[in-house]
């Protein structure tokens, strides 16, 4: 491990050392919400009349015969262990709260037949569906919904809202819906593994814990951050959201070659940095050179899972950490990723406080249901998922959703692979065309090429000789 690497899971360690225990007891009663929930409800209330819907959603082909009974055996298993899926939400007289709902009610997994249909219609009902409101105020903030295509290929499409679930999330739902099918078929035990954390446990221990001298580090470090002039720009952001909820968008996809990535794989490591920080500093560049920012404000996601008692919990406990960068494109790439590795580390390290607890005070001008990043980035390395392995059935290629959650005006996402990297752009058609980010991502690309070739020169520069506008 670099020595930096070493240094700042130290400085985490040490942090989290001043953290309280988790609890495991449940709460009774309502609670307020977190932080991040906070800025989550704003947002839904100011988006209650249009398209926009605030949820996260996962299809999974399923090929073979499908069993009913067992898969609404599953679901329910699922429901019943994880108090984020029987979560209501309401305004009261102290603000928003939330409540845990007894099980019951039904009405989490519903059918539709396709048969016939074109892909294209799949596509428009698979995206009808994730888009489609939840009333939170019924304590079912979470559905499955299944389409036949053929009697034996069907779609499970499983869909929250983003109050109670996040991405990590979904994968544990449909880990544990495989295992609970499995179980049914198979006649095996039932276990009675519940998670040591609920979301409504942990919404109350982050809440206490942020209001306690152990937050205190965290706070300073996130109050010197947000002091950059580039969170002072009200008025100024790159991409204006139009007046009318337009919430349309789009997703355009390029390939790194392999050279390209091995040459930042080897750039990378002569330079102790992580290649995820050459990709993002090249980013931070494009969106500067394409987009006339002078700040540029780049979000990154942190799973906020460290401890292991957190690692299988379904809800909200990701977060954006932002990383502000001034004139990025002014700096050679060797410079601008040693910035970009420090950057990150430093957020990392303080992640366990969501950006949302400390921008009402330090930003009170922010619209509390917007946020203060400008754009997204984020990169994975190659990795084996926990399988979802269902009796009789077999995994068919993952569907690609078309709904865009356009909250996000931009977002990159690098996969990185043994071949190269696949660089995915996704938009919201308020903020770029199609063909512009087909141009964003072809000065990407070359940007990458060019910088790996000639680490030294300025990154403005290089961005003159690909074509950047």
């Amino acid at each position: 491990m670099w020595d930096s690497a070493r240094r700042h899971l130290r400085e985490q360690l040490r942090l989290e050392r001043g953290l309280p225990s988790l609890p495991g007891e449940s709460v009774c009663g309502p609670i307020p919400l977190s932080a991040t929930q906070m800025r989550m409800w704003h947002r839904e209330l100011t988006t209650a009349d249009g398209r926009f819907a605030n949820n996260v959603a996962a299809p999974v082909v399923l090929l073979g015969v499908l069993d009913r009974p067992a898969l609404e055996y599953a679901v329910e298993r699922v429901v019943r262990r994880h108090n984020a899926l029987r979560t209501a939400f309401e305004e009261t007289p102290e603000g928003p709260r939330q409540r845990v709902r007894t099980v019951g009610g039904g009405g989490r997994i519903t059918y539709e037949d396709l048969s016939g249909g074109s892909p294209e219609m799949v596509d428009r009902r698979l995206a009808a569906t994730v888009t489609e409101r939840f009333d939170l105020t019924a304590g079912v903030p979470f559905r499955v919904v299944v389409f036949r295509r053929r009697p034996d290929d069907h779609i499970m499409l499983v869909v929250g809202h983003h109050l109670v679930l996040d991405g990590r999330s979904l994968s544990v739902i449909l880990v544990e819906v495989a295992r609970c099918y499995t179980e049914y078929l198979d006649g095996g035990p039932v276990r009675d593994d519940r998670p040591i954390v609920q979301l409504d446990q942990f919404v109350r221990w982050q809440g206490d814990w942020m209001r306690s001298a152990a937050a205190v580090p965290y706070e300073r470090y996130w109050r010197s951050v947000l002091a950059d002039p580039a969170f002072r720009r009200f008025g100024a952001h790159p991409f204006r959201r139009p007046s009318a909820d337009d919430h349309s968008g789009g997703r355009v996809v390029c390939r790194v070659s392999a050279e390209v990535a091995a040459r930042v794989d080897g750039f990378a490591a002569a330079e102790g940095v992580s290649s995820i920080s050459v990709y993002l500093a090249a980013y931070q560049a494009v969106m500067e050179g394409c987009l006339g920012q002078r700040h540029v404000v780049v979000g990154i996601p942190a799973v906020n899972r460290g401890r292991a008692e957190l690692a299988d919990m379904v809800g909200l406990l990701a977060n954006v950490l932002p990383v502000a960068v001034v004139e990025p494109a002014s700096r050679t790439l060797r410079s601008a990723v040693c910035l970009a590795e420090r950057s990150v580390a430093a957020a990392y390290v303080h992640q366990a406080m969501p950006i949302e607890h400390m921008t009402p005070r330090e930003m009170p001008l922010l619209d509390p249901a917007e946020s203060p990043i400008d754009t997204f980035f984020a990169a994975y390395r190659q990795a084996v998922p926990e399988p979802v392995l269902m009796t009789g059935l077999e995994l068919g290629p993952w569907p690609q959703l078309r709904a865009k959650d356009t909250e996000t005006p931009v977002m990159m996402t690098v996969f990185i692979d043994d071949d190269g990297a696949d660089v995915r752009l996704g938009y919201g058609e308020w903020a770029l065309s199609e063909s512009a980010a087909h141009d964003l991502l072809a000065v990407y690309t070359a940007l990458m090429d060019a910088g790996t070739r000639r680490p030294d020169v300025t990154l403005a520069s290089l961005l003159g000789t690909v074509g950047a506008p």
